[in-house]
């Protein structure tokens, strides 16, 4: 049973590994919540993110995830949470060691201080620089051309952001921001880094809107234009909407309108395309819970069956240790029957025909007074069996002895008396008991009919019937 119930065990260990494999790992559920944040799906994005925390098998991974979603924090207004989450992943990164960790966390504190502020006493660039500026040397040590990119593009960002309180535009400040951002081109360019070449174009698209640059800021945009895709309808509205701007600035209306037609258009698409996507997320999500549900079912049906297995396989043990138990009690109930049938019969040929056997009925009669231990010897030389069984014949007689005398002294049956009914019940005449007990046959006669008296009876034929019935003989 301990073996049984330790494979059972085994088996339900088994199922519950087979359940916990199917959840995502940290690294799967970061790599859902940058692709539900790509398509500003900010809320499921941010699910996955606490998701891969959760699942974060270190401080490195936890770091990087806690960096996601102060990210995340920053997108959706949530300025005091992201705070933590970026105070928190530096701490995790800077236990580490792991100089891109560092990057990673100081580049989302810089963007807390630069993009959280929104009147001009809430502002907090120079902070904001000074994290750049201390991200932009961890990636260069850590050789990463992303962070080092990401840092001088938020580098430029922060000196347009010193400008935008300005009513004059500050040269030196707006130099510092056009070569960050220069530099930052450069070197996605040269390392064919695309995807970032084409980011850049969404910082010059500012910078150049804010110094009146209309011209370079309407052929930026038109740039990106032509390397969009008809799909890509939330990019499609940003530019749309930075070329709203740029030809109010030029005081051409018609041009301004048409490029809000766009927007509008981008923009009503975009969200038809996002509500697809999040249909098409809630089909899969229904999937994923229906072949849950099913597995849950198929393993609580295998445990089920299991556990009824194990039931039956206990019971069908528990009766073969049963039938086994009784056939040795059969057996020796078998033996000890065959012995007390022996015993009996042994017994039996002395008390139904005396004459069977003269000498056994002489030595069972001349052991009238002798004690149990006295008549367990004579049985043994007389039988010539081993002790138990002329141990057992010993007892028997002495017990039918005693019962006998108990049942005679129950009528008053004197020893004599006993002597005579005795002989009479073997057959002998009146002349024979006399001659066997040297008495004369008068005197038997007189015994006899106290016998008669005492037992109420009137004839040899109903003494001996009576006798028979109340087990003196």
């Amino acid at each position: 049973m301990k073996r049984l119930l330790s494979i059972f065990l085994g088996f339900v260990a088994l199922l519950s590994c087979q359940r916990n494999s199917s959840a995502l790992s940290s690294e799967d559920a970061l790599e859902k919540s940058r692709a539900y944040a790509n398509i500003q799906e900010y809320e499921m994005a941010t699910d996955y993110a606490l998701m891969a925390i959760k699942s974060a098998g270190g401080d490195g991974q936890r770091s990087l995830c806690l960096s996601h979603l102060a990210a995340l924090d920053l997108m959706t207004w949530r300025d005091v949470q992201a705070w933590e989450h970026a105070l928190e992943a530096e701490k995790l990164a800077r236990r580490t060691g792991v100089d891109s960790l560092i990057a990673e966390a100081l580049l989302q504190k810089g963007r807390v201080c630069a993009y959280a502020g929104v009147t001009e006493e809430e502002t907090r660039d120079d902070e904001a620089l000074g994290y750049f500026q201390e991200a932009l040397k961890y990636a260069r040590v850590a050789a990463s051309v992303r962070q080092e990119v990401e840092s001088l593009y938020n580098l430029s960002q922060v000196y347009v952001n010193k400008n935008r309180f300005n009513k004059i535009i500050d040269p030196v400040l707006y130099k510092a921001a056009g070569d960050y951002l220069d530099q930052g081109v450069e070197l996605a360019s040269s390392e064919g880094l695309s995807d970032l070449v084409g980011k850049s174009l969404i910082y010059k698209m500012r910078y150049f809107r804010q110094a009146g640059r209309t011209e370079e800021g309407i052929a930026c945009c038109k740039e990106i234009l032509s390397s969009l895709r008809d799909t890509d309808f939330l990019q499609l509205s940003q530019v749309y909407n930075q070329l709203v701007m740029l030809y109010a600035l030029e005081n051409n209306a018609d041009e301004s309108a048409a490029a809000h037609q766009q927007y509008v258009y981008a923009m009503e698409h975009y969200m038809q395309q996002k509500a697809d996507s999040r249909l098409q997320e809630m089909e899969s999500a229904y999937k994923a819970s229906v072949q849950e549900s099913r597995a849950r079912l198929f393993r609580t049906l295998a445990i089920m069956l299991l556990l009824l297995a194990l039931i039956l396989v206990a019971g069908i043990l528990q009766s073969v240790r049963f039938n086994r138990q009784m056939k040795v009690q059969n057996i020796q109930l078998t033996e000890a029957n065959r012995a007390k049938e022996q015993l009996l019969h042994l017994v039996s040929q002395d008390l139904t025909s005396p004459a069977f056997n003269k000498e056994l009925t002489d030595s069972i009669r001349s052991m009238q007074g002798l004690s149990e231990e006295e008549v367990r010897k004579r049985c043994q030389d007389l039988l010539k069996e081993d002790s138990d069984l002329a141990a057992e014949v010993a007892h028997y007689i002495v017990s039918v002895r005693q019962e006998r005398e108990k049942t005679a002294s129950g009528f008053g049956l004197t020893s004599r008396e006993m002597e005579i009914l005795r002989y009479s019940s073997e057959g002998l005449s009146a002349a024979e008991i006399a001659e066997k007990l040297f008495i004369s046959v008068h005197t038997v006669n007189n015994h006899k009919q106290n016998i008669y008296s005492k037992m109420d009876v009137r004839s040899n034929v109903e003494m001996l019937a009576k006798a028979r019935s109340v087990g003196i003989l």
